[in-house]
């Protein structure tokens, strides 16, 4: 009898450990592979790491092998079994040590400007005088929850939604952002998902956080038609802010935006390579496309020729897809090698690579975002909140007056709601915690959100000299 007591709690106990490994698989299919915090970089926790914790536990294992092979189990199954739940047992202890030393580090301090000013700053040593910093981030895509959650008595305010962001955004010498949508309820009723029409208040919120060129060379342009599209540059012009990506006619495609700081000029392009709906009118709306290879060398010359640099914005490849497609990469290198010195590149909703790309001209090192992901939205995938700001600092040689990208960084951004996308906010990750990540709206929607997600993301996105912190782009 006693034997038999013995087989029933050994199968009992093989039961209990096969359900906490589903359970577990089930929680690092979801999160994928955890990783640790160490210091200021992120590094991926690996076999070796747990060889402590194995060792530690090779009394019991053996333990439950004589166990298992007195009963006539498979000793090896059983063993194999026992060792993966202490595994993820580990791995779930180091995430939970992970997020508290998260929440103590030197990014929850509470000195807001000083944060801002080692991360825009920390890098240059040129005197002001002969630097700038331009910025630029995801797209900026309002939908219904954005707008209704912004209405007031009279009208809306979008301000409170950029507020732990504007003294980064404001303290970059030029802001740049992709405006997902059109603003034309001066005219046309507000509305969201998949047919936008963004209230005017949410321009002025833009401008209040401190974006200087706004573009409007994206897929939701044309949700209004034509009237719509053209109140919205007529929107942008009434406040004399400069836009690029849709343009009027021909004649104001090819009229290069310049924007001048410190000295030195920044000229601004806005490329497409897709519209949810044609251009109607195709003299009054001019795009240009990803396919007119041309147009863009002769954009981009002649933007080089008025500029010492040259910003691009682009939307391009598929949504949801973190890989970057081929085409791509090769029209970003096209562009890098026809004059183009900083790439942001939006559309696919989520964060794709960060590169430095080499002009085959000059050997000049040229950072591109293939992606910046979504900046304020209302989305419902936990890749969707997670975007950045990117900064690139140019810096005038004395000596030959040329004007070249040496540092970047990027700051993480998280696009915080509760409940029904509601309390919604968008977060510096200096500011965010793992309290908050849990406690993430995606979870009424069926996902989830933690800080080792976030992490996995920017490890795998953001090479680690630019993360948090300035890096020198290699020369």
């Amino acid at each position: 009898m006693k034997r038999l007591d013995d087989i029933k709690s050994l199968l009992i106990g093989v039961e209990a450990l096969l359900v906490i490994t589903v359970i577990v698989l089930g929680f690092r299919a979801i999160y994928g592979e955890p990783v640790k915090w160490i210091g200021d970089e992120y590094e991926e926790i690996s076999d070796e790491n747990m060889e402590d914790c194995m060792n530690g536990s090779a009394k019991s294992v053996e333990t439950i092998v004589d166990a298992a092979e007195e009963a006539g189990t498979d000793a090896r199954k059983v063993a194999a079994e026992y060792q993966t739940t202490q595994r993820q047992a580990a791995l779930s202890a180091e995430e939970k040590r992970i997020d508290a030393l998260y929440d103590t580090g030197w990014w929850a301090a509470a000195d807001f400007d000083e944060a801002g000013e080692a991360l825009y700053n920390g890098g240059v040593a040129s005197p002001d005088e002969t630097s700038i910093t331009i910025l630029g981030t995801g797209d900026n895509l309002v939908h219904s929850a954005i707008y209704q959650n912004a209405m007031t008595g009279s009208g809306y305010d979008f301000t409170p939604y950029y507020g732990y962001l504007k003294d980064f955004i404001s303290s970059a010498d030029i802001a740049t952002v992709n405006q997902e949508s059109p603003i034309a309820t001066s005219i046309l009723p507000v509305s969201g998902y998949p047919e936008f029409n963004t209230p005017e208040e949410a321009g002025y919120a833009l401008l209040d956080a401190g974006f200087d060129v706004i573009n409007q060379g994206n897929n939701h342009i044309m949700d209004q038609g034509t009237e719509g599209a053209l109140r919205t540059l007529d929107f942008w012009d009434s406040l004399g802010v400069p836009y690029v990506g849709f343009y009027r006619n021909e004649e104001d495609r090819d009229t290069i935006r310049v924007v001048e700081r410190k000295g030195i000029k920044v000229a601004f392009l806005g490329i497409v390579e897709m519209l949810n709906y044609p251009l109607y009118d195709s003299e009054t709306c001019k795009v240009i496309w990803t396919k007119d290879e041309d147009l863009i060398h002769d954009l981009l010359t002649k933007a080089s020729s008025m500029a010492d640099v040259v910003v691009v914005h682009v939307h391009w490849g598929e949504e949801n897809e973190s890989e970057v497609e081929d085409h791509v990469r090769e029209l970003a290198q096209k562009m890098v090698n026809w004059g183009a010195d900083i790439i942001y590149g939006n559309h696919p909703h989520l964060l794709r690579d960060i590169d430095i790309l080499t002009r085959e001209s000059d050997g000049k090192q040229c950072p591109v975002a293939y992606s910046l992901g979504n900046f304020l939205n209302g989305q419902t995938k936990p890749w969707q909140v997670v975007s950045g700001l990117m900064t690139v600092t140019c810096v005038r040689n004395q000596v030959t007056g040329e004007v070249d990208p040496q540092f970047m960084s990027f700051l993480p951004v998280i696009m915080h709601y509760t409940g029904n996308r509601t309390n919604g906010r968008l977060y510096p990750i200096c500011l965010y915690s793992s309290d908050m990540a849990a406690s993430h709206g995606v979870a009424n929607y069926g996902s989830s959100l933690s800080m080792s997600y976030i992490m996995n993301i920017l490890t795998e996105k953001v090479p680690e000299e630019y993360r948090n912190r300035v890096g020198r782009i290699p020369n």
